[in-house]
């Protein structure tokens, strides 16, 4: 038998790597979470993206807003500053962007310069006027309106509680927008509020009303121009009239009594007659003749007060309240004219202001006059060799007086200031003049004196808030009565803060001031509270009170 071989095995040579799909299972899986992570990224950085360029946005939008608010601010304070005439401020040129102006205004329009553009920006701006700082005082324009004084364009600020023109401070509110923004705090809508603190100059009065003594029931009258712009090359009448009664009062009746003892008509003061009109009594004065207004020659505060006046423009404010004239000597020897404003009648329809003989009282109904604080302190603020005269800065125009120059007088008043052109001894009368004198073993401390009947005087505190200040005769005998006769005087030294310059400050901390009238006064009567650096609290206080400036910027 034949065996049949077996056959031979092959084998087969690899050429490259050998595909094992048992090793692809899990692939599948991972590519797909990967691509779950990568879609859940991306949109993560999507929102993030769009977060940041959002909030991006929102930072310019506010940066945005905050530099158009403030320009707003440098616009408002522009305009403030702006308003100027003959070298000083000027009440009438003051921008009248008030929130008390508001509720007058149409729509939505919160001020003048509402909607102006700044780039892709805008703002809006409200200027608030006040006597006192609104931001010590807490005062609110838009929850206490009433407390901003009143502005009138072309003629400016008016405070009716005090019935002074003059503002201390300003508010200025400006909120700049994002055009295209929605509400604020979204848009970037911001709201800057700054205060403005006026240069403040007792030489720049603001005027007033000179009042004459009212006679029975009739309706009070007042000095006033024919004409509210006088032409200075030519006698424009004096004349009597209603008492203005608008706030502010018409311009026609608003006076000021300035340091050279003219009486200027302020509406005069223009820009082609810088020097304006003043109440002029003829050269020479006489018996009869009218008075009218003048040309006023230049007021130079750097150069002797009457270097420059008229003499024949000069009036003095006399014990009498009356006007009196000078003579062409008066300066030298302190010796008035005889003849005073005269008011022939009440009644301004019949009524013919001229010079007359000085013959009247305190209540004449023809020549006893009552100007307004307003009107000024003439030259009671220049010094005397014979005593100060104590000018009040909250009612500038009148000073402290010993009442009816009666020692025993329980009260003293605030009057208007008595003048004189010369500054001679006993020219004006001891009743408001007053001497400080340092206590030798309190140098700190002083009294303060006047001289009448061969003794002197000393003005006396009350030792009691809310009391009235006395005058008894001084006294070192009396420990009691001396310490209520003690004062501290403090002037403007640059070391005390502002709240405390000007004041007069008894032994118990307690400061002069104002208080109501009484026994149905015309004028203020003075006392003694706790010191809280009110204008009716200081005194003699120095021709710049304050510098301007800008302060307690922040944002609403």
């Amino acid at each position: 038998m034949t065996a049949t071989p077996a056959p031979r095995a092959h084998h087969h040579t690899s050429t490259g790597p050998r595909l094992d799909l048992r090793d692809e299972r899990g692939s599948l899986p991972v590519l797909m979470m990967v691509i779950i992570v990568g879609v859940v990224l991306s949109t993560y950085m999507i929102s993030v993206v769009v977060s940041q360029t959002t909030s991006t946005r929102l930072t310019t939008s506010r940066e945005q807003a905050l530099n158009a608010a403030q320009a707003g601010t440098d616009v408002a304070l522009a305009a403030i500053r702006a308003s100027t005439a003959a070298g000083a401020g000027a009440l009438a040129g003051l921008p009248c962007w008030t929130h008390r102006n508001a509720a007058a205004r149409a729509g939505a329009v919160v001020s003048d310069l509402a909607g102006t553009q700044v780039g892709s920006s805008s703002y809006s701006v409200f200027i608030d006027y006040y006597m006192s700082d609104p931001v010590v005082s807490g005062l609110d324009p838009v929850t206490s309106p009433l407390s901003t004084m009143v502005c009138s364009p072309g003629y400016g600020t008016y405070d009716p509680a005090s019935g002074q023109s003059t503002p201390s401070y300003a508010l200025i509110t400006s909120t700049g927008t994002v055009a295209g923004g929605g509400s604020n705090g979204t848009s970037g809508g911001r709201t800057l509020i700054s205060t403005y603190v006026f240069r403040v100059d007792n030489r720049n009065i603001a005027g007033g009303l000179i009042r004459l003594y009212p006679s029975g029931t009739n309706q009070p009258v007042c000095l006033q121009s024919a004409t509210s712009t006088p032409d200075p090359a030519t006698a424009t009448p004096v004349t009597l009239a209603p008492c203005s009664g608008t706030k502010p009062p018409s311009p026609k009746q608003v006076f000021a009594y300035r340091t050279d003892l003219t009486i200027q008509l302020i509406s005069s003061v223009t820009a082609t007659n810088a020097d304006g009109v003043c109440v002029d009594g003829g050269n020479p004065p006489g018996n009869g003749t009218a008075v009218v207004l003048t040309r006023c020659r230049p007021l130079d505060p750097t150069a002797d007060i009457f270097s420059n006046s008229n003499w024949w423009q000069q009036w003095s404010f006399n014990d009498n309240g009356h006007l009196q004239a000078s003579s062409s000597t008066s300066r030298a020897n302190g010796t008035l004219s005889t003849l005073c404003i005269t008011a022939t009648s009440q009644d301004p329809a019949i009524a013919v202001v001229n010079l007359g003989g000085c013959a009247g009282s305190i209540d004449d109904p023809r020549q006893a006059w009552i100007p307004s604080p307003d009107v000024g302190a003439g030259a009671a603020t220049e010094p005397r060799v014979d005593g100060r005269q104590f000018v009040n800065f909250g009612q500038f125009g009148r000073c402290m007086d010993v009442t009816n120059q009666n020692v025993s007088s329980d009260h003293f008043i605030l009057y208007p200031c008595k003048q004189n052109p010369s500054r001679l001894p006993n020219t004006v009368a001891w009743n408001q003049r007053f001497t400080y004198t340092a206590l030798p073993l309190t140098p700190t401390s002083g009294q303060l004196t006047t001289v009448t009947g061969g003794k002197t005087w000393c003005v006396t505190s009350p030792g009691t808030a809310g009391g009235y200040v006395q005058l008894y005769e001084c006294t070192s005998t009396n420990q009691a009565l001396a310490y209520r006769q003690r004062w501290v005087q403090n002037d403007g030294n640059n070391a005390l803060p502002y709240s405390v310059k000007y004041t007069v400050v008894d032994a118990s901390g307690y400061c002069l001031g104002l208080t109501a009238p009484v026994n149905a006064s015309a004028w203020s009567t003075l006392d003694v509270k706790a010191c809280d650096g009110s204008r009716e609290q200081k005194w003699n206080a120095s021709p710049a009170l304050t510098d301007s400036a800008v302060q307690n910027v922040k944002e609403k």
